[in-house]
Formats: C-alpha cells, sequence, structure tokens
C-alpha cells in the first residue's frame, strides 16, 4: 500500500496531512511511499521540507500537521515490517527551538497547566516544558527579538507575548511606517496611543539593514522620523500601575492595559484631583458622542480633532481630559 492511501483510509479527518499528499513536489513524493516497510529517514526529510516551504501550512496549520505527523508515526509504527520505529519527536521535527518557545508562549494567553502544554500541545516530556519554561523565565532571542516572560517555577503558565514576525518588502515598510507616523501625529504630546506608536517604529526602526534605511532616509525624513530613536526589539508587559515594582516611576505602566480591556480604572490628574470610570476606545467615541446631544455644547467633540482621554463614568455622564492633564491610571 502506498502512504497517500494509507492516510486516506486510516487518517481521513486529518486536514494537514490529506492537503499535504494533494500537492505537487514533496507532497506527491510522500504519498508514493511505500506503507510497510516505510523509509522513515527519507519521509521525515520529505515531511521537513514540505511543512517549511511555501506550500506548507502556516501559524496553527503547522502545530496541526505537527500533531497529525505524530500520530501518522505511531500508525506506521503498528504495522509489523515497521516494528521498532522510531515516533516522530519534538527534536526532531520541522518544528524549530525557536518555534516551540513561539508555540508555548501563545498558546499560554489562555492559563495553561505544564502538562497540558507537554502532553497536549507540544507532545513531550514534562521535563522538557519545564526546561523550555526556565529558559524564556531567564530570556531567549527569537528572530532577533527579546522574550523574557515570568512565568514563575510551577504552577500554570499564562503568557502575554504577543511576538509578529512579517516577511514585508520594503514598501510594506514605507507603509507601515508612514501610518505610524501618521497616527502619531494625529496625538497630544502625552497621549500614551502616540507613544505607543513610536515605540513601534522605533523597534522597525532599530531591525532595518542599513540598505533599508538608506533607501527610506528621505521618507522617513518626511514622516519626521529621521531623528527617531531606534529602540531595541524587547518584550515589555504591561504593567498595571498598582503593580509597578517600588522604586520606579509609575510611567512604566502602560496606562492603555485598562482602555483595551475596558476595565474600572482610576485616572489621576496632575491637579490632585482624580476621576473614576472606563476609558474609551478611539474607535467607540463617534458613536458615544453621538447618541448624547450635550457633546456638542459643551465641547467634547474637540476629542475627534485631537484625541483626549474620555472617562465614562458610573452615572452614565463623561468627562473628557487632555492627556497632558493624566499622571497615572491605576485600578480602582
Amino acid at each position: 500500500m502506498l502512504l497517500g492511501q494509507f492516510i486516506k483510509r486510516n487518517m481521513p479527518d486529518a486536514a494537514e496531512l490529506n492537503d499535504m499528499i494533494s500537492r505537487p513536489g514533496e507532497g506527491y513524493a510522500i504519498s508514493q511511499m511505500a506503507v510497510a516497510p516505510v523509509d522513515t529517514g527519507s519521509l521525515r526529510m520529505r515531511i521537513k521540507a514540505y511543512a517549511n516551504g511555501p506550500d506548507g501550512p502556516y501559524l496553527e496549520g503547522r502545530l496541526a500537521l505537527y500533531h497529525q505527523v505524530h500520530e501518522l508515526f505511531a500508525l506506521l509504527a503498528a504495522e509489523p515490517p515497521n516494528k521498532g520505529m522510531k515516533g516522530y519527536e519534538l527534536k526532531d521535527s520541522f518544528i524549530g527551538g525557536e518555534e516551540a518557545d513561539l508555540i508555548m508562549l501563545t498558546v499560554s494567553h489562555e492559563e495553561r497547566s505544564q502538562e497540558d502544554i507537554a502532553y497536549n500541545v507540544l507532545l513531550c516530556s514534562k521535563n522538557a516544558v519545564g526546561e523550555r519554561r526556565a529558559r524564556i523565565r531567564d530570556g531567549v532571542r527569537i528572530g532577533g527579538m527579546c522574550v523574557a516572560e515570568e512565568f514563575g517555577y510551577r504552577g500554570e503558565f499564562r503568557s502575554s507575548v504577543h511576538p509578529l514576525a512579517l516577511p514585508l518588502n520594503l514598501s510594506e515598510v514605507y507603509v507601515l511606517m508612514d501610518a505610524l507616523a501618521a497616527y502619531e501625529r494625529g496625538c497630544s504630546r502625552f497621549d500614551p496611543h502616540g507613544r505607543t506608536a513610536r515605540r513601534i517604529a522605533g523597534m522597525i526602526k532599530r531591525e532595518l539593514s542599513g540598505y533599508a534605511k538608506e533607501k527610506l532616509g528621505s521618507r522617513l525624513e518626511g514622516m519626521g522620523f529621521a531623528q527617531l530613536e531606534e529602540v531595541d526589539p524587547m518584550f515589555v508587559p504591561d504593567i498595571p500601575g498598582d503593580k509597578v515594582p517600588e522604586g520606579r516611576s509609575s510611567q512604566v505602566a502602560n496606562w492603555l492595559l485598562y482602555e483595551k480591556a475596558g476595565r474600572w480604572a482610576r485616572v489621576c490628574l496632575a491637579g490632585g484631583g482624580s476621576v473614576q470610570g472606563i476609558i474609551l476606545p478611539r474607535a467607540e467615541l463617534g458613536r458615544f458622542f453621538a447618541s448624547r446631544p450635550q457633546a456638542a455644547r459643551d465641547g467634547a467633540a474637540q476629542a475627534d480633532s485631537r484625541p483626549k482621554c474620555v472617562v465614562w463614568r458610573s452615572d452614565d455622564d463623561y468627562d473628557v481630559i487632555d492627556w497632558a492633564d493624566v499622571v497615572d491610571v491605576r485600578r480602582e
């Protein structure tokens, strides 16, 4: 029996495997391999070539393919001529070390146990996951980025890292930088949205090659980014103001954490007072003000031309505050 027939008969619901054997090139070659005895060395090599090539799956599809190949090897090992066949293990798979770290960070956006990640995600030993956990806690480099996430030493995993890797051409880099520059120009000096946009742009500039910086030089100058400070691509966690380590300025707290999550917060003002409520996202301001006729009278509509901090209070009224007057945002 050919491997393609074996997969269709025994694994009809394995979408990624069935897609692989339907493809020309490596996929077709795999489908034509003998099931028993199977040439495991050639099979591993061809699966890796397919998975890492342009026809292979991306993102969560790669993890699904890894799981399905793992199951395929177990089924093949059950065929008598393949007795003693070694299973498809993470360390010998097409999933590289950095990619395995990324998978662990991503699946941990929802709290996961070490056993769950080991046995149901990476299909490896609990000790192997523990070793990765220790390395990520101390800091690892992924595609040039520095990621250090405090998983702790035991218990549940919880990650807030969202690493993005985009293989952009120079025109796409130009558009992205131009969009960030335009966004920042629309913010007041103290607006955390503008500061965040500038930090992202600084990380992008830091990763550009000398050639790219030279080609985009005049365009960056036109955007106002000629003197943009380069920022090392290092993960910085969202830190609520009430959890800032002692001795560090509250400015390290990411105020956007509260706006992003729609959390009730206390907005502390330069004059000593504070306002409690939910900081409204910019995308919702137009609809919010449209439902309140008094907006045109009290000047709240100015938030459309120069974004302000708009706080929706518990009495269904709101305050419009200039970001320059905000000194801290904390959990109430």
